[in-house]
């Protein structure tokens, strides 16, 4: 879709045209929906998110400015709110890691797939420690693989605060893990 056919859809879906709403939310729920996945681990959890997502999208689309950001950028900045409104009010509460939904091919990559999994919820709990902003930008640049820039436009924050705050964290998680 290009921006022009995005502001078209944007403006119907506004005058309430559910159709436009429809292939909006088309167009960009399988990328919310990977991110929201890649961050919760739970097909059921992240349907529900990718649902709040994109219901609090229509309800606040009103409020969205092209001037101050593109669409996709006010989306993941929604998608990122919901995602730690979700992690609050589960008081950091992990899902539970199903090894059946992973093929494994030998032992050694048994071994290797528990580890990382364990590796990496250690890392989440670290993270969920740190304040929401810290949780937003490694959330988008490693979930999303968004750019320093576009992390900066969807949080508000210069380009280069982001950068500094993101290696800082993965300073300290490298730092944390090794203990």
């Amino acid at each position: 879709m290009d921006a022009v056919q995005e502001k078209r859809l944007i403006k119907n879906t506004l005058k309430g045209d559910m159709q436009s709403a429809d292939k909006l939310i088309k167009h960009y729920y399988k990328e919310i929906y990977a991110y929201v996945y890649r961050q919760t681990s739970s097909k059921e959890t992240s349907m529900d998110i990718t649902q709040e997502i994109f219901i609090s999208v229509l309800n606040t689309l009103h409020t969205f400015d092209s001037k101050k950001a593109s669409f996709r950028t006010w989306l993941y900045a929604v998608a990122s709110n919901k995602i730690y409104d979700y992690y609050r009010s589960k008081r950091i509460v992990f899902e539970p890691f199903d090894i059946s939904e992973i093929e494994i091919a030998d032992e050694s990559d048994f071994t290797q797939v528990v580890e990382t999994h364990e590796t990496a919820k250690d890392a989440m709990r670290i993270l969920v420690m740190q304040d929401k902003q810290i949780q937003q930008i490694v959330g988008l640049k490693i979930f999303s693989s968004l750019t320093f820039r576009e992390i900066g436009q969807i949080l508000q924050l210069n380009e280069n605060t982001v950068r500094t705050k993101y290696y800082a964290v993965l300073s300290k998680l490298r730092k944390e893990l090794e203990k």
